[in-house]
């Protein structure tokens, strides 16, 4: 072989196994922290600790700090007299880009990224709920205001676990304070499992208020007005379906809301349309169920991707029954259930 031919190729080749070294980009990040007690109002000059198992750091709420990536989890921890300490543990998630580094890389470009932290990152906004002893939070607001004949408070000191019991399925019941909906959110291609709870904050002439619990850490209130959403989650999808809808709305183009990855890093739309009522069996039990099937679009300046979306909405209840997200692409690959497991209300 020609020996320049030969030095060429050597170089060419070295140029390649340095560029995809890394790929992912800054093993740093900003996030701002936010504090809100639970009447919904801001609290300001909370001071809050953050750390992972790359250190540690600090922020005075409003504000923000420069934090290290690691693949590991962020806790913090927010303070101010007069308050109960706020804490919260933020999940870290995998960049999409890293699957990149895993077929350009190979082994090494990857596992450079992960050690430096670059090819995780955190949401840029967190929001961390900080309550005031003896100050009623919204829900029992809304209930002193909209119940005709006020109910007997249950005792402080009991936990709203024992006060709750099994809600009829498929019943026709309209939603009250305190009811919530657990939901499994399966992961099939990586096998991650994590627990989703609705629970009804307070009853508006608006809508219903209610908050969104993954795994047992509250993640953010979202009002619903009975017409199609897509509410933003830290699962592998990146989104939840709201979870009721009256069935009658036309569905429009959805865009993720929320705070979270889609609505920070990528623009997340849903175009979808009924298909019917079909009966479907979950874990739950059985179902009439109106079906949505819809395209899932993920766009950045740099990705541009399509998925297939379908969610199944209870015929009677109006409530989200499942929900199932699958893409394939070069970037990394979705295939993801999001199913109802239990429901549970107030014992009377």
């Amino acid at each position: 072989m020609n020996r320049t031919l030969v030095l060429a190729l050597s170089a060419a080749a070295a140029a390649f196994i340095t560029g995809c070294a890394s790929v992912t980009g800054s093993p740093t990040q900003n996030m701002a922290v936010q504090a809100r007690d639970q009447t919904g109002e801001e609290v300001k000059g909370a001071n809050c600790d953050l750390y992972n198992n790359k250190g540690r750091w600090y922020v005075v709420t409003p504000g923000a700090v420069t934090v290290q990536k690691s693949n590991q989890d962020m806790q913090i921890s927010c303070k101010k007299e007069g308050l109960e300490t706020g804490q919260q543990v933020v999940a870290s998630e995998t960049l999409g880009s890293m699957y990149g580094n895993i077929i350009l890389g190979g082994g090494i470009g990857a596992l450079i990224d992960h050690n430096s932290g670059a090819a995780y990152e955190y949401p840029a906004t967190v929001r961390i709920l900080m309550k005031a002893p003896g100050k009623k939070d919204a829900a029992n607001q809304a209930q002193a205001s909209t119940a005709q004949v006020p109910a007997a408070p249950a005792p402080a000191s009991q936990p709203i676990a024992r006060t709750l019991g099994p809600l009829p399925l498929d019943s026709g019941k309209k939603p009250e304070m305190g009811d919530e909906w657990e939901y499994l959110a399966h992961d099939k291609i990586y096998g991650k499992r994590k627990k989703l709870v609705w629970r009804v904050r307070a009853i508006e002439t608006e809508g219903i208020l209610e908050e969104l619990v993954v795994d047992g850490i509250p993640s953010q209130p979202w009002l619903y007005k009975n017409q199609p959403e897509l509410i933003a989650a830290p699962i592998e999808m990146g989104f939840v379906f709201g979870p009721h809808w009256d069935t009658q709305s036309q569905i429009p183009e959805m865009t993720v809301k929320g705070v979270g990855e889609c609505p920070q890093r990528l623009k997340c739309v849903v175009v979808a349309r009924q298909a019917g009522i079909e009966r479907i069996t979950i874990s739950a039990g059985t179902f009439d169920a109106i079906r949505i099937n819809g395209t899932l679009i993920l766009q950045s300046y740099t990705l541009g991707n399509r998925g297939e979306v379908t969610a199944w909405y209870s015929e009677r209840d109006r409530r989200l029954l499942k929900q199932t997200v699958t893409m394939r692409s070069s970037h990394g690959s979705i295939d993801e259930v999001v199913e109802l497991q239990a429901a549970r209300t107030y014992q009377r």
